[in-house]
């Protein structure tokens, strides 16, 4: 399996912010939400989210839910669960993040990442409750997903 960088994720807890998620859910125990950034090619506006956790060895179980409203005007719902770990004692406010990320479309223009699977990799600074994540999409051989799912859209307008 190869990975291709698809973005860049900036996340900023924000106190006092509505939740994004309903309570039914959030499976665990809520940890905040927060706004923040998507950039890369394809993908570029605002994020709104909600996390929450369960205890794991050396960490917890995170997961985020939300959604993107792109520069364009879409709105892209996501939910997202995977592990937030404090490995490096050197940096303990420092934790590093690993989640599978799932968007679901409604807007026809980003139907290409209904069938994507992307990581996030990152790090969460607790000290300053930000988040700084990289999404990586799969790739199937040498044919990029979305570029290809894209090309497929495209010829049937």
């Amino acid at each position: 399996m190869t990975l291709e960088r698809l973005f860049d994720l900036e996340l900023q807890y924000r106190p006092g912010i509505e939740p994004v998620a309903p309570a039914e859910k959030i499976d665990g125990t809520p940890l905040g939400s927060g706004d923040g950034t998507i950039s890369g090619p394809r993908l570029r506006g605002s994020v709104r989210w909600s996390s929450f956790m369960k205890p794991a060895t050396d960490g917890c179980q995170l997961g985020f839910t939300g959604f993107l409203e792109t520069d364009d005007g879409a709105r892209i719902p996501f939910d997202a669960i995977g592990f937030a770990l404090g490995r490096d004692q050197t940096r303990p406010a420092i934790w590093s993040v690993d989640v599978a990320v799932q968007f679901e479309p409604e807007d026809e223009r980003y139907a290409w990442l209904r069938p994507v699977p992307v990581v996030l990799d990152g790090e969460f600074d607790y000290d300053n409750a930000h988040g700084r994540y990289t999404g990586y999409a799969r790739l199937h051989g040498q044919t990029y997903i979305p570029t290809a799912l894209s090309a497929v859209l495209e010829r049937e307008r």
